[in-house]
């Protein structure tokens, strides 16, 4: 009976000491991608390709979603994709088509559906021809080049290009905030602030052979802000028709977003990427949207980051 009241009285320390122990649990920030500083959102900087391997001894070929930024053999694991082989539905991982004997000369069609990690829904295409095949067989004619652009344009002449970026680098992440003290860091973005990239694509720039070239954007820092991304000729240009990185609905117009991604085909009019991109200057064009960016006094920054990535395998000194 005497050490009751010993017996209570630790009991009533520990519960106090647990208490403390999960109202200190309860104030932990939670990142989603450390890459990025303070950023809650979510940047996925890996692309995505199509990969297929042909048994020359069943004349059958094997189709896979591989990961495009460090090798060709590195194969899709975060989740099983959703394939359409010659537009039929196939739930395996690794779907396979049976070509005929003696060959017929034609191409099927490859279609998966797939998350990143980020959980953004992704599309890649693919037209694989039966490699017993002389080359010479007529392929799919290849879609039309995009029509030639009479006179350049620039919308914003009062902002100036702060990257220029060649589309042969392999790898390149710049952002806005924090400027002067980390590398390709540029002056704050706040409520309708533009970022402009000068992308120029030469004619030996070509993703033939190689998995696509894309592009990635978020939030960067604490404060959310909802931007248009395009990728034009024109310096700014916000107007239609265009090739939208973000959401572009038909009946709502330009959704304004806080990130997201886009695969390019350079000079490869094969393949099909989100955006095509053929030699000469384009311009990326970031603008935070009007008043999806908090107004204070003094004004808050809504920063962005962006990461541009050829497809190519990355040399540690592109890693800037």
């Amino acid at each position: 009976m005497k050490d009751r009241p010993m017996k209570i009285a630790i009991g009533m320390v520990s519960l106090f000491v647990i208490g403390l122990f999960f109202q200190n649990c309860n104030s932990v920030n939670v990142t989603r991608n450390s890459s990025i500083g303070n950023s809650l959102s979510c940047v996925d900087e890996r692309l995505f390709d199509i990969g297929s391997s042909f048994d020359s001894a069943t004349n059958q070929v094997e189709f896979f979603l591989r990961e495009a930024t460090v090798s060709n053999s590195r194969q899709y694991t975060d989740s099983i994709p959703a394939w359409k082989i010659q537009g039929i539905s196939n739930s395996l991982a690794k779907p396979t088509y049976q070509f005929e004997s003696p060959p017929l000369c034609h191409t099927v069609a490859a279609e998966v559906q797939f998350k990143n990690s980020c959980d953004q829904n992704l599309v890649r295409e693919m037209l694989f021809l039966d490699p017993r095949c002389e080359v010479k067989i007529p392929v799919d004619p290849p879609p039309p080049e995009d029509p030639p652009i009479a006179e350049f344009k620039d919308y914003c002449p009062e902002v100036n290009v702060s990257v220029n970026l060649m589309a042969s680098k392999p790898y390149l992440r710049w952002h806005t905030g924090y400027y002067g003290t980390e590398p390709n860091a540029y002056p704050p973005l706040y409520d309708g602030g533009k970022i402009i990239t000068k992308l120029t694509v030469e004619s030996t720039d070509t993703t033939a052979g190689s998995p696509l070239a894309g592009l990635t954007y978020a939030d960067f820092g604490a404060s959310r802000g909802g931007r248009y991304v395009t990728i034009s000729r024109n310096k700014c240009d916000f107007t239609s028709p265009l090739m939208w990185a973000n959401g572009f609905g038909p009946v709502y117009g330009a959704q304004a977003q806080n990130s997201g991604s886009v695969a390019f085909a350079i000079n490869d009019p094969n393949r099909k990427g989100e955006i095509n991109l053929t030699t000469g200057v384009w311009y990326i064009s970031v603008v935070n949207v009007p008043g999806n960016c908090p107004i204070t006094t003094p004004a808050t920054a809504c920063n962005v980051v962006l990461v541009w990535i050829n497809g190519k395998p990355i040399d540690p000194s592109d890693l800037l």
